[in-house]
């Protein structure tokens, strides 16, 4: 069975992703969490905005160590060096999400955790707390839906 799972980038990462195009690649120590089947929402916030992005998922073909994650990075895309983590996962080769930027500011109140204590998302007055989503969260299958809907919507 999928999980869906949220996993927060710097604002560069974000850029550094939109650029590329597509998510190809990423890298975690707390991706040793991460199945292979699973879906992995990568979130998080531009250098202009506290509102919390998405810029795509990736849906876990291959779950790779450092070595392997950049052997297996240069013969899908020769020159690109994967950054220092534990754990890199990929999706399949052609099923790599085109990225774009979609605000969840309007489900925030939707994005609930699969935990006992720490449920919903944590704000700070508006905005997400940004240190509460530093750890790899599993989406409840409600707030797995509504980002999915909102990213299919585009806006």
């Amino acid at each position: 069975m999928q999980r869906n799972c949220l996993a927060y980038w710097i604002p560069e990462q974000i850029e550094a992703a939109l650029e590329r195009g597509k998510l190809a690649h990423a890298g975690s120590g707390q991706f040793k969490r991460i199945s292979v089947t699973d879906r992995v929402w990568i979130i998080g916030r531009t250098k202009l905005s506290n509102v919390l992005y998405t810029v795509g998922f990736i849906d876990v073909d291959l779950k790779l160590e450092t070595e392997a994650a950049q052997l297996e990075m240069y013969r899908r895309v020769p020159g690109y060096d994967i950054w220092d983590a534990a754990w890199h996962v990929f999706p399949s080769e052609g099923k790599e999400c085109a990225t774009r930027l979609v605000s969840l500011e309007p489900i925030y109140r939707k994005i609930s955790f699969e935990s006992k204590d720490h449920w919903k998302l944590l704000m700070d007055e508006e905005h997400p707390n940004a240190q509460a989503l530093q750890t790899v969260r599993q989406l409840t299958p409600r707030a797995a839906g509504a980002i999915a809907e909102i990213w299919s919507a585009g806006t």
